[in-house]
């Protein structure tokens, strides 16, 4: 069995942009970690999942650690390292899991 893995992310550190269905922060825009409103990050120990039913107008940050993203449906699994971040171009459940101990916010897209 072959394991297809898609390394689909935004990384803050160098502001360039992995496959489509991500955005680039405006420039002036406040980065989620930064926002007052921001949400409070979730902790996951390692192997720990997360489910979310209605992904999309959702953005992931992976705050410290290393996350790996299942989208329902598709043939390709995103991996999410610490400062890079994940915006689903659909509306499909997704299967967040922790590799290792991992720290992740979860915003509403703006």
């Amino acid at each position: 069995m072959q394991l297809a893995l898609d390394f689909r992310f935004l990384s803050r550190r160098s502001g360039s942009t992995g496959r489509q269905g991500l955005a680039a922060p405006d420039a002036g825009q406040t980065p989620p970690a930064a926002s007052s409103l921001a949400a409070p990050p979730q902790v996951l120990a390692p192997h720990a999942c997360l489910r979310l039913d209605r992904p999309q107008g959702r953005v992931l940050d992976c705050l410290e650690g290393c996350l790996w993203i299942t989208v329902d449906g598709e043939t390709r699994d995103v991996i999410l390292e610490a400062g890079q971040r994940f915006q689903p171009d659909s509306g499909r459940k997704l299967i967040v899991q922790a590799l290792v101990s991992s720290r992740l916010r979860i915003d509403d897209v703006t």
